[in-house]
């Protein structure tokens, strides 16, 4: 628990709390699709300019 608050902290990101069963089936959520190249890219000038 102390780790994810500390991960939280670190990249300034809020975790959803462990032990929530929120948001439905797994078969009616949207399909996750891998980042291209392209999308990574924009990310990371975003992330360090």
């Amino acid at each position: 628990m102390a780790q994810d608050a500390k991960l939280s902290s670190q990249f300034n990101v809020s975790l959803p709390p462990s032990n929530t069963s929120v948001g439905g089936k797994a078969s009616l959520q949207p399909k996750r699709t891998s980042l291209s190249e392209k999308e990574i890219e924009a990310i990371m000038c975003l992330w360090f300019n």
